[in-house]
């Protein structure tokens, strides 16, 4: 599916029938995304490979151990934020 966002677009993804865990896309200005992910995800993990960047987002950073990264599991972590990181 390709999506093409203008200006003062927004596209939420939810992850469960309630609606608790989402995230926000939205386009901001010419040629830029903003994305948003909702408070509940504490761990927040950014791996690049190749070029290619994905974002891996986990209640609690014990849950990564339970992942099946698959083409990922040898990417590099360049960011890794959990919940003390983002309260300092």
């Amino acid at each position: 599916m390709n999506i093409r966002f203008y200006k003062d677009d927004t596209l939420r993804i939810t992850g469960d029938h309630k609606g608790n865990n989402f995230i926000d896309i939205d386009a901001v200005g010419y040629e830029s995304l903003a994305i948003t992910l909702q408070t509940i995800f504490y761990y927040i993990e950014v791996r690049r490979k190749k070029g290619e960047i994905r974002i891996f987002t986990f209640p609690k950073k014990s849950y990564k151990k339970d992942c099946d990264f698959g083409y990922w599991e040898d990417a590099k972590v360049v960011l890794a934020i959990n919940e003390q990181t983002i309260n300092k």
